[in-house]
């Protein structure tokens, strides 16, 4: 005969969600308190085993993933956390979204339907960045001091770079740039951890060469939405570094009452 099932107690700290703000006091972003709890187990474990890279890129093997929203979660929960100073660099000049959350104005997830993709997003998203536009590639191409481009947070050891704006034609030698190395060994001086915010793998042929910058990567995957073969693409762009593993973005679980009735509580 089966017991009966005990209420579940929720996960310690997982109610307690973490804000993101600029230093200004304006509100970028509210990270779930099931956020929260995942990027801390996973950087704690990281922590703890020794194996914390200094510096993590985080890519896709499409286009809105959420890895800009992800970066920013890794970045704050580490920030509120450790006594450490951290900083999130974006170097998607193709499809930035640092700068839409900068605005106040998230970029819009995949969903299954593309009409109401391309509509959505149309609706939401602000100018992309331009010339005159501070960020990443203002530093790299020399018309602006880095810490011009940095953005402080409201936490005193978390630091924002957005991609700003690279022409289209630059990119490719941006990415492959000695300036652009140099501006990553003075960030590695001045931060003891980056978070790199990455174009997915078939937005770019760069993709490669910026995940390169990081000593080790992450995959973030669309929970239901991207097929098992397209993240095994993503995969294999970065065989050449550790891989720290996959984040799954967005996870809905349905499992029907009875079910959990069978499953131990404790």
């Amino acid at each position: 005969m089966l017991s009966r099932r005990k209420e579940r107690m929720p996960v310690d700290g997982a109610e307690y969600e973490l804000m993101l703000s600029t230093a200004d006091g304006k509100d970028m972003l509210a990270f779930s308190g099931e956020v929260v709890t995942s990027m801390r187990r996973m950087l704690t474990t990281l922590m703890y085993q020794s194996t914390m890279p200094r510096s993590i890129a985080c890519i896709s093997a499409l286009q809105q993933e959420g890895v800009t929203y992800l970066t920013l979660a890794m970045a704050t929960t580490l920030a509120h956390d450790v006594e450490a100073r951290v900083c999130a660099v974006e170097v998607n000049w193709w499809h930035p979204g640092m700068h839409q959350y900068l605005a106040g104005q998230p970029p819009a997830l995949r969903t299954g339907n593309k009409r109401k993709q391309r509509k959505s997003a149309a609706a939401m998203e602000p100018p992309m960045p331009g010339p005159d536009d501070p960020g990443l590639g203002a530093v790299v191409q020399g018309t602006l001091a880095l810490e011009k481009a940095l953005v402080p947070t409201d936490r005193a050891n978390l630091w924002l770079l957005p991609a700003g704006f690279v022409a289209p034609d630059a990119r490719s030698a941006v990415a492959r740039s000695s300036e652009l190395k140099a501006v990553f060994a003075s960030l590695a001086e001045q931060f003891d951890y980056l978070f790199i915010d990455v174009p997915a793998v078939a937005t770019s042929s760069d993709t490669l060469a910026l995940t390169s910058l990081a000593e080790a990567a992450c995959v973030v995957v669309r929970h239901g939405v991207t097929p098992i073969n397209t993240v095994k693409l993503a995969l294999d762009e970065v065989k050449h570094m550790p891989v720290l593993g996959v984040v799954l973005n967005q996870v809905n679980l349905y499992t029907p009452d009875w079910i959990l009735g069978l499953l131990p509580q404790e």
